[in-house]
């Protein structure tokens, strides 16, 4: 468990900070937003799924935020258990 919540955190972080996600996260929050202020989204229908693709997207990168700060988490919990450890030694 502790190597998978290690492995996974620093794969969301490397992808979190990676230019392509960055760039393709703007595009799609972008896009949508300028369709709709060029009056290219005309029916409901069309403004709800551009409301969903911006969401769709914040959704992803909050979950991937997500799984990188359980790694932080996880990773100052055994921290946290090791001094104690080394404290009750004593």
């Amino acid at each position: 468990m502790s190597e998978d919540t290690n492995r996974i955190g620093l794969e969301a972080q490397n992808f979190l900070a990676s230019d392509a996600f960055k760039i393709a996260m703007a595009e799609l929050e972008a896009r949508p937003m300028e369709m709709w202020a060029s009056g290219l989204l005309k029916t409901d229908e069309e403004r709800r799924e551009a409301y969903y693709q911006v969401r769709a997207a914040r959704l992803f990168r909050e979950r991937l935020t997500a799984l990188f700060e359980n790694m932080k988490l996880h990773h100052a919990q055994v921290e946290r258990r090791e001094k104690l450890r080394a404290s009750t030694r004593l």
